[in-house]
């Protein structure tokens, strides 16, 4: 079972992540904008075929855990 649930995890992607900032002058003199907000949304990306490979690897350790099982 547990191999199946790694073969699951690795052909998955991974989820999205937001984060938002405010920067505030505190005090002295103010040469621009009193405050400003920055808002930053990141999306990790598999490249170069490095979600096949995560799955070839899962699937390999799926098998090698079925001959395991088999072998006992």
């Amino acid at each position: 079972g547990l191999a199946a649930a790694d073969v699951v995890h690795a052909g998955i992607v991974s989820n999205p992540s937001l984060s938002y900032s405010l920067l505030q002058l505190g005090r002295g003199a103010n040469t621009g904008a009193a405050s400003t907000h920055q808002i930053t949304l990141e999306q990790p990306l598999l490249l170069f075929g490095q979600r096949k490979k995560r799955l070839e690897a899962a699937r390999a350790g799926q098998s090698a855990a079925q001959a395991d099982l088999a072998a006992r």
